[in-house]
């Protein structure tokens, strides 16, 4: 394909918010109390809250698409 050439890119920014961290726990079932209890988080080694790490894993395949765009349609 010449669509792509060395040193394309692109960029995704997203900010997990609250809302985004209770759907994601609902869709997928990870009810883990680091994610969606402040005291429970407060006694781990973060801290506070957390968003769960599978969350981080969508972003890449948003870009992947951005770049699945350029692509040539069959």
């Amino acid at each position: 394909m010449n669509c792509y050439v060395i040193g394309d890119s692109a960029d995704v920014a997203k900010t997990v918010t609250e809302y985004n961290v209770y759907a994601f726990a609902d869709i997928v079932g990870d009810f883990c109390g680091v994610h969606l209890t402040e005291e429970y988080a407060k006694n781990t080694r973060f801290k506070k809250r957390i968003a769960q790490g599978t969350v981080s894993v969508g972003l890449p395949s948003t870009a992947t698409g951005y770049m699945a765009a350029k692509a040539p349609q069959a």
